[in-house]
């Protein structure tokens, strides 16, 4: 193929022509297609697929969707399934009477140190609760 049947081929934007090289000697090819890609059928699931993660709302629904099913999968796997994972899920279960002694014991420690800090005795920040 010469240069001038080259320059007669029509050109458009996926049409081109590429510059090549063999043992030294270089050539000019012409090209049909050159920005198309070999796409397989999975291309079109996945592009389907991450079409919403391409903007900003979707993309953070799904961020915080992930967040919140990670969390609560993790908290389920790390403390066990009887472990309230939320306060919705604790208020629940000591409605229903569902919380163990150690739960209960747990949240009368929390609440005696806040009552303490809040409508106790002013102390020092080296203080311990002990002495309050």
């Amino acid at each position: 193929m010469s240069l001038q049947h080259i320059q007669l081929l029509p050109f458009s934007p996926r049409n081109g022509i590429i510059q090549c090289s063999h043992r030294a000697h270089l050539y000019y090819r012409f090209v049909e297609n050159i920005g198309a890609k070999q796409r397989s059928e999975f291309f079109g699931f996945w592009n389907i697929a991450t079409l919403p993660l391409r903007r900003i709302g979707p993309g953070l629904v799904f961020a915080v969707t992930v967040y919140v099913v990670g969390y609560n999968v993790g908290v389920r796997w790390w403390k066990g399934p009887d472990h309230p994972v939320n306060m919705f899920t604790w208020q629940r279960m000591e409605g229903e009477g569902l919380l163990s002694e150690e739960l209960l014991q747990k949240k009368k420690t929390v609440m005696d140190y806040y009552t303490s800090r809040f409508f106790g005795e002013w102390t020092d920040s080296f203080s311990t609760s002990d002495s309050v």
